[in-house]
C-alpha cells in the first residue's frame, strides 16, 4: 500500500505539513510480489508523486475515482504513464460524468495540455454501487457517501484480505439506518482509510453539512459491533470473546493516535479480531512517498 497523497482541498508545502505530506488524495494498492501498484485510488496531486516513484516503467493499471472535486483529480495531467504509448489505464467510478469532468479540467483556458495529448490507451467504466465488481483481480464494492456532488467509498477484497477507502464523507451517527450501512461496509476490513478532516466538535457544530468527518466517527463506525453489542443474541462463549476484544481496545485506540504501545511489536497494536494491525507500507526504493498513518483531528 502506497499513501502518496492524504490532504484535502488543496496541496500544501512547508515544515508545518511535513508530518503527513502535502499532496492531495492518491493511494495505490499492489498485489503481493508486484514491484509496482496496478490499482490507484483517486488522482490528486499525489498521483504525480506516484508516477515519479514508478519512473518510466510500463503501466497496465486501473484508476478508481471516488470524487470529482479538484483535489481528487488535479494530478491526472501530471501522470507520466498516461503520456507513454503502449500503456493502458482503465478509469472506474460511480459518477455518470466522470470522463467529462476529467477532460474538462484540461481544456483551454484552464490547462495548456489537452486530454487528447495522452498517448496511453485510456478507457472509462462506470460502476454501480452496492454490487460486487471484479476490477484488477480484486472484488470491489462501491458505496454512495454524503458529500457535495456525491462521493463513493470503495471496499477491496482479495486473497482473504480487505481494504476500505472512504474519503469525503459525512456521517450522522444518530441516523441508525445510515450508520448500520457503513458498519456493514467497514466490517472486518484489515485496513480502513477514512476521512478525518475535522475534530469531532467541529464536525457536529460549525462544520456540520460540510461533507467531512472526524477520527472519532471513524473509530466508532469500525468498532460499532463492539461498542453496541446485541447481548441477547450472543452465547456465553461469544460474550467471553467479546470481553477479550474490549480489553484490547486501549492498545487499538493508542495505535489510532499514532502511539507505539508497550508490547505491540513491530507490526503495531492488536485489533479486535486478535491479529496485529498491519503497518502502513511504502516501497523501500521510494522513501519520499508521503505516509499518513495516524488521525490527529486536524485537516490532513
Amino acid at each position: 500500500m502506497y499513501l502518496c497523497g492524504v490532504r484535502g482541498s488543496q496541496p500544501a508545502t512547508g515544515t508545518d505539513f511535513a508530518g503527513v505530506g502535502g499532496h492531495t488524495s492518491c493511494v495505490a494498492l499492489a498485489h503481493d510480489g508486484d514491484q509496482h501498484p496496478s490499482l490507484v485510488l483517486d488522482a490528486g496531486t499525489g498521483l504525480r508523486r506516484l508516477s515519479q516513484m514508478m519512473g518510466g516503467d510500463t503501466f497496465f493499471g486501473t484508476l478508481l475515482v471516488g470524487h470529482l472535486h479538484w483535489d481528487h483529480i488535479m494530478g491526472l495531467p501530471f501522470f507520466t504513464p498516461a503520456y507513454i504509448p503502449g500503456n493502458r489505464v482503465v478509469v472506474y467510478g460511480g459518477h455518470a460524468h466522470l470522463e467529462a469532468a476529467l477532460r474538462r479540467q484540461q481544456e483551454q483556458p484552464s490547462f495548456p495540455v489537452d486530454f487528447s495529448t495522452f498517448r496511453a490507451d485510456i478507457s472509462f467504466v462506470r460502476l454501480e454501487p452496492g454490487i460486487v465488481h471484479e476490477v484488477a483481480g480484486m472484488r470491489v464494492t462501491l458505496k454512495l457517501q454524503r458529500h457535495a456532488g456525491d462521493s463513493y467509498g470503495f471496499r477491496f477484497e482479495s486473497a482473504g484480505k480487505s481494504v476500505v477507502y472512504s474519503t469525503d464523507s459525512e456521517h450522522d451517527l444518530g441516523n441508525r439506518r445510515e450508520t448500520d450501512a457503513f458498519v456493514d461496509f467497514f466490517r472486518g476490513a484489515d485496513v480502513v482509510i477514512f476521512d478525518a478532516m475535522y475534530s469531532l466538535a467541529d464536525a457536529i457544530s460549525v462544520k456540520a453539512d460540510w461533507g467531512h468527518s472526524s477520527n472519532i466517527a471513524g473509530v466508532e463506525l469500525y468498532l460499532y459491533p463492539i461498542f453496541h453489542p446485541a447481548a441477547a443474541l450472543y452465547t456465553p462463549a461469544m460474550l467471553a470473546t467479546l470481553r477479550e476484544d474490549v480489553a484490547r481496545l486501549p492498545k487499538l485506540l493508542a495505535h489510532a493516535r499514532g502511539e507505539r504501545t508497550a508490547g505491540a511489536g513491530a507490526s503495531g497494536a492488536e485489533t479486535p479480531g486478535g491479529g496485529a494491525t498491519p503497518p502502513v507500507m511504502t516501497s523501500p526504493t521510494s522513501p519520499s512517498c508521503e505516509i499518513y498513518c495516524r488521525s490527529n483531528g486536524r485537516p490532513p
